[in-house]
């Protein structure tokens, strides 16, 4: 019983981790030194993205465990593509978060403690020609996560084109039958 619940609730909790990770975050407006300063004014900030990147992984384990739900059901191949984009989505956006939460955090400080001078000019400097590939590594990794998404709508599709054929198709005695099972998609995690 507890085996069959593993797969679901990570994907709750990793999914739960990266919501309440996101709502903690701050907005990061401004130039580099604007930026540098709110990073370290949040005091949590540390914490937000270790808790992104425990999410992640939990989310992309619980992923792995919805595509083992689909195998040899017409959306399989639809749901393993979406695991597959899923897992690069999710990488890229390890990047993006590790860096932000480690060189960026450690460049705010290194900001914040210095004079006005050299050291913090050079911060600001390095912060202002790293944070565009980080943004761009996030913006990638979003795309890659919705087209992750549609494959699994996909994938669904396939399933309930397959049981509308099925009911659809008379039996010997001319009467529309009913399939004996539901569907995949209402057995993600299980039989019935």
């Amino acid at each position: 019983m507890l085996a069959r619940l593993v797969y679901p609730l990570c994907l709750l909790f990793g999914a739960l981790l990266a919501v309440v990770a996101g709502v903690l975050h701050p907005d990061l407006t401004g130039d580099g030194a604007a930026q540098l300063t709110t990073i370290a004014q949040c005091g949590a900030w540390r914490v937000i993205h270790w808790t992104f990147l425990f999410g992640f992984p939990l989310a992309l384990t619980g992923l792995v465990g919805l595509a083992r739900a689909h195998v040899a059901t017409p959306g399989e191949n639809a749901v393993r593509a979406g695991v597959i984009v899923g897992t690069f989505a999710y990488g890229a956006w390890t990047v993006t978060v590790a860096f932000m939460g480690g060189a960026g955090w450690s460049l705010a400080h290194s900001f914040m403690i210095a004079d006005a001078g050299m050291t913090a000019t050079r911060a600001v400097f390095l912060f202002d020609m790293i944070h565009p590939f980080a943004l761009t590594t996030q913006r990638v990794a979003g795309f890659a996560l919705g087209l992750s998404t549609c494959c699994r709508a996909g994938s669904e599709r396939a399933v309930w084109r397959l049981a509308r054929s099925r009911w659809r198709s008379p039996s010997r005695s001319g009467k529309t039958r009913r399939p004996t099972r539901r569907p995949s998609c209402f057995r993600c995690y299980g039989r019935w």
